[in-house]
């Protein structure tokens, strides 16, 4: 009976919107998803590193990462929660690059386009001019500050 009641206390907290699932929960790391996500796939994860934006430039790095060729993930932002979104914005109008911890969809490297010409159907990739490999949407941003200078 005690279990059932408990149950029947969490289990509606769980489901309020806004409240997340990952909540508490650490971060992956990005090299190690940039390395692992299969093609066509995403899954939903908690993920940190150097965001960086520009007129053309919305991407996410780990300058801890060893290989080169998945070096940036394109970012696009879907928020379903204004946390930290303020602070982020802030830290923007000063630096292009912020430390970024963050909630969404990590997205592996888009399948081929079959309706393409063979030549332009080889290594399909996201954002502006193709630069990446990986996309990530952003729903929730857990943690902002400034990023470390880069050398």
């Amino acid at each position: 009976m005690r279990l059932l009641l408990a149950i029947m206390v969490i289990m509606p907290i769980c489901l309020v919107p806004g409240i997340s699932r990952t909540q508490n929960t650490q971060a992956t790391s990005l090299c190690r998803l940039q390395e692992t996500v299969a093609p066509g796939t995403h899954v939903h994860v908690r993920v940190s590193g150097i965001y960086s934006a520009g007129p053309e430039n919305s991407t996410l790095d780990d300058p801890t990462c060893t290989f080169a060729p998945y070096k940036s993930t394109w970012v696009d932002f879907e928020l379903k929660q204004k946390r930290n979104d303020k602070k982020f914005r802030e830290l923007l109008k000063h630096s292009k690059d912020v430390y970024l911890e963050s909630e969404g969809e990590f997205y592996g490297p888009p399948l081929p386009d079959k309706n393409l010409p063979k030549a332009l159907q080889k290594d399909p990739r996201w954002g502006h001019l193709g630069c990446c490999r990986t996309k990530l949407i952003i729903h929730v941003i857990w943690n902002v500050k400034s990023a470390p200078n880069r050398t």
